[in-house]
C-alpha cells in the first residue's frame, strides 16, 4: 500500500442508519416522498412510483428527512444498490433502504465511499453477508465491517473528480446515443411513409410469403453441426439489430430428413408470432438457410421487394392493433397477409435502406464508445481504489480537483 494510505473499516469512518418504519396506513396518493428500496439504484435516487405521506409525520420519522448529497443503500433485496440525493425536495427514508453518515469529515468524502460500495468485489462482499429466504437482508453491521483502502483526503478528491469526468462524458455520449434513436425513427418514419410517384398500396401478402415454424423436440437439438434451429430466446438481442445471430442449437441432416423440417433461406424475415414478445420490435433477418420453431413466423420477401425494406416495414407495424383477442398475444398469418403497406421501387427502397443503414451504423459507432468508456471507468475506478496507479498532483488542473 501506498504512503499515505491506510486499511480502515468502513465502520470506523462512516455509520449506516436504516430508515424509517412507516406504516402503510400512513402512504397517500401525494404528500412528501418515502424514498424505498427500489428508488435507489445505479447511483441515483428517484421519486418515481414512491410512496407519499401527508403531514404531520408519524413521531420520530423527523430525524429521517434527507437532505441534497446524502448517500443512501439498500439493505433488502437488491442489496448494496447506492444512489446519491440530488433533490432539493423534503424526502424522508424508509425502513430497510440505509444512510451513510461520515464520522469525519475531515478524513473522507462521501462520493469517495459512494465509489467504493460499487466496486464488484465488494457488492459481492455485501451479498455473501446477505441472510433470509424469499430476499436477502443485510445489515447496518455487516456493512460497517467492509475493509477499504483509504488514502489522504486530496487524493480522494482527486480519484472523485477524475471518475466525475468519465461518468459526464459517459453521460454525454448517452444523451448522444438517446437523441440518435430518436432521429432514427423519426426519420425512418417519414421515408417510409412519404408516399408519391412509384409508390403503391399493397398487403404484405401480396409482396411477401408467410412462413411457418415447427414443434420441434428438444431432444433432436444441441448438435454444434448442421442446419440452425432458431427459438424465439434467440432474438433476445438489442432492439436495432437487425440480423439474426448464430443459435447455439443446430439440427443434423438426417434429423431434418427424417423428420421433414422446413428449411428457410437467407433474406426471411422473422418475428415472434405468440406471447409478450410479439408486442416487441423483436424483427431479424435470417443470413443462412434455417429452422425456426413454431413461435416464430416469417415473411420471405417476393421479387422486387428488398429483405432489408420488408425488415424495415416490420419495424413500423405494431401487432398490438391486429393481435386476436385472449389472454396470450397471437397472430395468424391471414392476418398478417392482410395488413397494408406502403411499397416504392427497387431503386427507392434500396436508397431508404441506405439512410437507414448510415443511421443505424452511427448508433452503434456511438454504443460502442460508451460500453468502451464503461469498460474504461470499471478498470480505471478498480485500480484507483486499489492504490494501483496514482494520479499525480499536476493533474489538478485539468480534472479540477482543489
Amino acid at each position: 500500500m501506498r504512503d499515505g494510505w491506510i486499511e480502515t473499516r468502513l465502520g470506523d469512518i462512516a455509520r449506516v442508519t436504516s430508515g424509517f418504519a412507516f406504516s402503510t396506513k400512513s402512504w397517500r396518493e401525494q404528500g412528501i416522498p418515502v424514498i424505498k428500496i427500489n428508488n435507489v439504484r445505479n447511483g441515483q435516487v428517484s421519486i418515481e412510483n414512491c410512496s407519499f405521506i401527508a403531514e404531520p409525520v408519524p413521531e420520530g420519522a423527523s430525524k429521517f428527512l434527507l437532505k441534497q448529497g446524502d448517500l443512501l443503500i439498500t439493505l433488502t433485496g437488491e442489496i448494496g444498490a447506492i444512489g446519491f440525493v440530488t433533490q432539493t425536495q423534503p424526502m424522508y427514508l424508509n425502513q430497510r433502504v440505509g444512510r451513510l453518515d461520515l464520522l469525519a469529515e475531515d478524513r473522507v468524502l462521501i462520493k469517495f465511499i459512494g465509489l467504493f460500495l460499487t466496486l464488484p468485489e465488494v457488492r459481492a462482499e455485501m451479498w455473501s453477508h446477505g441472510k433470509g429466504n424469499a430476499q436477502l437482508n443485510i445489515s447496518p453491521t455487516s456493512i460497517h465491517s467492509l475493509i477499504i483502502n483509504l488514502p489522504p483526503l486530496q487524493e480522494q478528491k482527486r480519484i472523485v473528480d477524475l471518475i466525475s469526468s468519465v461518468d459526464s462524458y459517459i453521460e454525454a455520449l448517452q444523451q448522444q446515443l438517446e437523441s440518435a434513436k430518436r432521429s432514427r425513427n423519426a426519420v425512418m418514419h417519414e421515408l417510409l411513409t412519404a408516399g408519391g410517384d412509384g409508390w403503391v398500396e399493397t398487403t404484405l401478402g401480396q409482396i411477401s410469403k408467410c412462413a411457418g415454424g415447427c414443434a420441434f423436440p428438444d431432444a433432436f437439438q444441441g448438435n454444434k453441426e448442421g442446419i440452425p434451429f432458431i427459438k424465439v430466446s434467440d432474438m433476445n438481442s438489442k432492439d436495432n439489430e437487425k440480423y439474426i445471430k448464430t443459435s447455439n442449437n443446430s439440427v443434423s441432416a438426417e434429423v431434418v430428413d427424417d423428420l421433414r423440417l422446413r428449411i428457410w433461406d437467407k433474406g426471411t424475415v422473422i418475428f415472434p408470432k405468440v406471447g409478450a414478445a410479439l408486442l416487441t420490435e423483436k424483427r431479424r433477418i435470417l443470413t443462412t438457410k434455417t429452422i425456426f420453431d413454431n413461435n416464430i413466423m416469417g415473411l420471405v420477401p417476393n421479387e422486387g421487394v428488398l429483405s432489408e425494406f420488408l425488415f424495415l416495414l416490420m419495424l413500423q407495424i405494431r401487432f398490438s392493433d391486429h393481435v386476436q383477442p385472449g389472454a396470450v398475444p397471437s397472430i395468424k398469418n391471414s392476418i398478417v397477409e392482410a395488413i397494408t403497406v406502403l411499397l416504392p421501387s427497387l431503386d427507392e427502397q434500396k436508397r431508404i435502406v441506405t439512410i437507414v443503414s448510415e443511421l443505424d451504423s452511427f448508433i452503434q459507432c456511438t454504443e460502442t464508445s460508451m460500453n468502451r468508456t464503461k469498460a474504461l471507468r470499471s478498470g480505471l475506478l478498480s485500480q484507483l481504489l486499489s492504490g494501483e496507479h496514482e494520479i499525480p498532483a499536476s493533474y489538478d488542473k485539468v480534472i479540477g480537483a482543489e
